[in-house]
């Protein structure tokens, strides 16, 4: 199902909001809370989880009045010139309403349109985003946290390298680098750390996060559901950054996560190449960080 709407967005937005049975997550760069106050407060009579995520700027200290019972998000940004600018409702985690449609008085007088969609997939997406923005106060905090090379002057980033050395143990060793964002031969490995339990988090076998129906990654090799385990995956990594940056004893913060891996495996084990080689796959990056990091590495020799 799929539905667009040009004209009296509003009530539409209010039509769908009424359907919702456990949760509505919305996102939106500004919001006029008044609007939608009769329908939150009977939203949140039902026991619907709200979470409203949004701008941090004297636009919306005017026109949020918090209501008891909804979680509010406030999302700064580097700079005047960044803008959380996305505008998106995800209700039940079912259907999206997404477009260019602010949740505003003026917005009742442009030319804006907003697009209803329930495709599993990209409602996914659209979730994945939002978990992303729960995480991006920190994440901003973080990035400003970042260095320059003593070789170059160029900025740099600490990437956190992480294999497992014994499955029984659950034992992993993690190694934290600086890497150049100007040259790679300017990379430094800084020290290595092991952490218990890490291997337990990410081979646990529980129920996937609620956002996701069995049902989406039952295993069948559709182009869909190969699709919806990548998000599923990416979601795992985002968990396994939080888990991380939160719970580690050398309280070093990490701006991309990567995995030891080996890209010549298959060869190696058929005699064709004579060496394994390694490189580090980054599963995870800081998005203010994102345009300097490479999706991989070349191993830098430590191990």
């Amino acid at each position: 199902m799929t539905e667009c709407y040009f004209n009296n967005i509003d009530y539409y937005i209010k039509k769908y909001l009424s359907k919702a049975q456990t949760s509505v997550c919305i996102v939106v760069a500004w919001i006029n809370t008044s609007l939608f106050e009769a329908e939150f407060s009977q939203l949140v009579q039902k026991n619907v989880q709200i979470t409203i995520m949004y701008n941090d700027d004297f636009i919306n200290a005017k026109i949020i009045k918090k209501q008891a019972g909804i979680i509010y998000i406030p999302i700064r940004m580097p700079s005047s010139k960044n803008k959380m600018h996305d505008k998106f409702c995800i209700i039940d985690g079912r259907f999206v309403i997404s477009g260019s449609y602010n949740w505003s008085k003026n917005a009742n007088a442009n030319f804006e349109n907003v697009i209803i969609n329930d495709d599993r997939l990209t409602v996914a997406k659209f979730q994945n985003e939002f978990y992303e923005l729960t995480n991006v106060n920190s994440l901003y905090e973080d990035a400003k946290d970042n260095g320059k090379c003593i070789n170059c002057g160029h900025k740099t980033f600490r990437l956190g390298v992480i294999q497992n050395i014994d499955e029984e143990k659950c034992l992993d060793r993690v190694d934290v680098f600086e890497v150049c964002s100007f040259d790679t031969g300017h990379n430094r490995f800084l020290k290595v750390e092991y952490y218990q339990g890490l291997t337990n988090f990410l081979n646990k076998d529980e129920k996937q996060p609620d956002y996701f129906d069995e049902e989406y990654i039952d295993g069948t090799a559709t182009e869909e559901n190969v699709a919806l385990n990548n998000l599923v995956e990416n979601r795992r990594n985002y968990e396994l950054l939080s888990f991380f940056n939160h719970n580690n004893e050398w309280n070093v913060h990490f701006h991309a996560l990567a995995y030891r891996i080996c890209d010549n495996y298959s060869a190696y084990i058929e005699g064709y190449e004579p060496l394994m080689h390694f490189i580090y796959k980054v599963i995870w990056k800081n998005k203010f960080l994102a345009n300097m990091i490479e999706d991989e590495y070349e191993e830098i020799g430590c191990w």
